[in-house]
């Protein structure tokens, strides 16, 4: 921030406090899907009740993939979203 002279009280409270959680809970949601790319791309195998394979199903795997990336990305968010709201209310 000094490099840039990135000074303004509001700046150094977008930076420091706002910024970090949302970039946090973005790179959580884009690691999953980097991870989970060959189940987005080929799909995952879909069972019966008996545990027996039935297919490979594309859908299942882009739903899996999707559901996996949003919950880390709000579980990610939220544990570095809510710890800095609080200390705002506790410094004042």
């Amino acid at each position: 921030m000094n490099r840039y002279k990135l000074k303004s009280p509001l700046t150094q409270l977008v930076v420091q406090k706002l910024l970090p959680a949302p970039l946090i809970s973005l790179m959580s949601a884009f690691t999953v899907v980097v991870v989970r790319s060959p189940e987005f791309e080929n799909g995952i195998e879909v069972m019966d009740k008996n545990g027996t394979v039935i297919g490979v199903s594309q859908k299942a795997g882009q739903k899996a993939v999707k559901e996996t990336a949003l919950s880390r990305a709000v579980l990610f968010g939220t544990t570095s979203f809510v710890p800095p709201v609080l200390m705002h209310f506790v410094e004042r």
